[in-house]
Formats: C-alpha cells, structure tokens, sequence
C-alpha cells in the first residue's frame, strides 16, 4: 500500500520548515560571531553531527525496515525497540568515552584549535542527546507516526532559534553556549514533545524484554558502514579546508557547505517518510510508481538548489555579512554540484528496504568516498575553497550513473 495522499501533502510542509528553519541558525550566527569563531563552531558541530551518525551503528535502517511489518504485533514491535535501543546506547556510551579521550589530541595534531577541555565534553553529550533523538524520530516515522514527530522537531527549532537571537542580542552567546542551545536544549525540547504523550508506550517498552535476535546485524552492519562512509563524504572538505588552508577558510567555506546541509536535512526528511513505504512494496508496478512519486518531492530541494545557484550575489549580501561574501560563490556552485544528490538519494532506498541489499548501498558509498576524497586532496590545494565543488560535481555524476544502471538491472528481474 502507498501513503495516501492526505500523507504526501504533508512532504513538502515538512521539507520547506526544514528548509526555512535550518538557514535561520547559520544567518544568525553570522552576526554574533567572527569567522575564526564560526569556523571552531562549524568544526565543533560537524564533530558531533558526524559521531551522533557514527554511534548510531546503523539502527535506524533497521528500524525502518522492519518496525512496519512488526507493527500488527505490539510484543515483538516493544520487543524490538527496547533491544535495538538498549544496544545502540551501550555501544554509543563506549564509543563517546573513547571520543571525549581522544578529542585534545586530535584537535592538537589536525585542527589546532587549542580549546578547553569542557568544550569537547559539550560536544561528546550533545552528540548522546543527538542519537537519542534520531532513536525517537526514526522509530515514529517507522511507525508512519508523521504529525506527531512533525510538531515536536518543529517546536524545537522554533526554541532554538529564539534562544540563539535572545542572547545574541544581549551579547551573551558564545561558541559553547550555541552548542548548548543546539545539541542538548534542543534535543531535551523533542523528547518533552513526545514522551509524556506516550507514556504507556514508554511504560511497555520498559516491561519488556531484551531479546538478542531483535538486534539484525546482518543488515544493521553493512549499512552502518555505508552510513559513516557517506558521512565522511559530505564532512571531508571542511576538515580538508580546514588542514591544507586557514581556519579563516574553514569558517568561509562552512557557510556554504552549511547551507548544503540544509538541503540534505530535507533531503532525510523526505526519505524518512518513504523509507517505511518502500520496505512494503513487492512489484515492479508499485516500485515504478513509488519511485515517480519520490522523485516529485525531491524536486522540491532540487528546486531550491537551483535557486541558490542562480541567486545574485547582491541578493546574498542582504543575509550574509561582508566577512563571509566569499563563500557566496561556493554556494552557487556546490548547489549545482549537489542536484544529482536528491534524486540518487531516493533511488537507493529501493535497494535498501525493498530488495533488502545494502551491500549495494554499501558498495556506493565506497565509490563517492574514494573517489571524492581523491580529488579533494587533488583540488583543495590547487583551488583552494572551490576544489570541493569540482570534486563533488564529478563524485556524483559517476554515482547516478552506477545507480541508474543497477535499477534497471533490478527492475527487469521483478515480478509485475
């Protein structure tokens, strides 16, 4: 069965908040800190964005292929979820000890940023707070419980934004403080949201048992992999900017790169509402029909990366102070750079939940992050900040293409 379509209409609501509340942080941000501070800030939260998808071991895959079939039966649905997340944890709480040991020395020997020491424990919860929160989010979307994750990831950003205007505007935020706000306030906003209004959920989940065979690693681990291969693909070129050029650079380059985040925050948002319906799909019919649907909503944050592209440079400079207009011809071209992304994105959650193979996911992700960060070496010293667009630009050519054929493939061995 397909989402109906009382459900669809809700992709592009939730994709333009996204959108719109995503670009508010960064532009605010820009007027309470320089761009040296920014770029510690950038590297700080692409630190804990990337640990909070490392440490999250490739749960949420699992959890959306397999929550809508457990759905009928709520013991194994409870079952299921309390020893996935018991396990993620334990596994994450091992992994952020390690992180927080071994953050100083590897700020000193790469960023040389030279920060305090409770900056990088803000920065080790926030990322348990973060993979948390994704726990609660990929399990109600799993669920097909849209409006209600919806309105609590809503509220959220609407406090942190208020909260990072208020004291920037009475001159009292600062880098550890926005981190605060961001990876801890938020995070507690979302669980407020939602845990109280399940408390009979939550109450089950804690009657229930642990059972080892609710935890698929067979699955779990190959998309794992391939999730913190695709995370150092799209994280590569800050800590790259950052190593071969200047912080200064790196706080630059961060705002564009940013802004593309931005994109791939809606890009997930569309792909967690669809990833439950292409784990029920059997035919070539259904496969066919569900992917032009797909493709209609990625052409939503496709069309906004072409708007980014064709943007003025005049237009920028309204939203964007004068210390950090040279990232605006980053942005033009990183958002062309990133067009194929949406439309590959939607592509390989056929193979992940409906042919249940993320080998092949696996097997893509190696490709980009060989490839990309290839070239990255390559162009970053030659071309400084604009190296990432030529290799990205050339990253995802070769990926659509290694899709699209493997699709076909697929499709001419499906029953109708």
């Amino acid at each position: 069965m397909i989402l109906s379509q009382e459900m669809y209409s809700l992709i592009p609501l939730g994709t333009m908040w996204v959108l719109l509340s995503a670009l508010c942080i960064p532009s605010f941000c820009f007027d309470f800190f320089s761009p040296y501070d920014f770029g510690v800030l950038s590297i700080l939260l692409a630190i804990s964005y990337l640990f909070a998808n490392i440490f999250s071991f490739g749960i949420p895959a699992t959890l959306y292929a397999h929550i809508p079939k457990l759905m009928p039966d709520k013991q194994k649905a409870y079952d299921f979820l309390k020893s996935n997340f018991l396990f993620q944890t334990a596994l994450a709480l091992i992994g952020l000890g390690m992180l927080y040991v071994l953050l100083p020395h590897i700020d000193a020997r790469f960023f040389k940023l030279n920060l305090p020491h409770y900056y990088y424990g803000l920065t080790v919860l926030s990322t348990l707070l973060y993979i948390w929160q994704n726990f609660v989010r990929d399990s109600l979307n799993a669920a097909e419980r849209f409006m209600h994750i919806n309105i609590a990831t809503t509220v959220s950003s609407v406090v942190r934004i208020v909260l990072i205007v208020v004291c920037g505007y009475f001159g009292v935020l600062t880098i550890p403080l926005t981190i605060i706000i961001l990876g801890i306030v938020a995070p507690a906003v979302v669980f407020i949201m939602v845990l109280p209004q399940r408390i009979a959920v939550v109450q089950s989940l804690i009657r229930h048992s642990v059972e080892r065979g609710h935890i698929k690693l067979s699955f779990t681990l190959p998309y794992f992999i391939s999730t913190q291969l695709f995370n150092l693909t799209t994280r590569a070129d800050l800590f790259l900017v950052a190593y071969y050029l200047t912080t200064v650079d790196a706080g630059q380059y961060s705002v564009a790169q940013r802004v593309i985040f931005v994109i791939i925050t809606s890009i997930d948002s569309i792909t967690q509402v669809l990833s439950a319906e292409y784990a029920k799909i059997t035919t070539r019919e259904e496969i066919i029909r569900l992917i032009k649907k797909s493709f209609k909503y990625m052409a939503i944050p496709s069309a906004v990366l072409v708007m980014f592209a064709l943007t003025p440079a005049a237009l920028y400079a309204v939203f964007i102070p004068k210390a950090y207009m040279p990232s605006v011809p980053i942005i033009k071209l990183l958002s062309l750079a990133y067009i194929p992304f949406a439309f590959d994105a939607a592509l390989l959650l056929f193979f992940l939940y409906t042919l249940k193979k993320p080998m092949f996911v696996l097997y893509v992700n190696i490709i980009m992050l060989a490839l990309v960060t290839t070239l990255h070496v390559i162009f970053i010293p030659q071309l400084g900040m604009q190296g990432p667009v030529v290799s990205f630009g050339l990253t995802y050519l070769v990926v659509t293409i290694v899709i699209g054929l493997n699709l076909l493939r697929e499709l001419r061995l499906l029953k109708h």
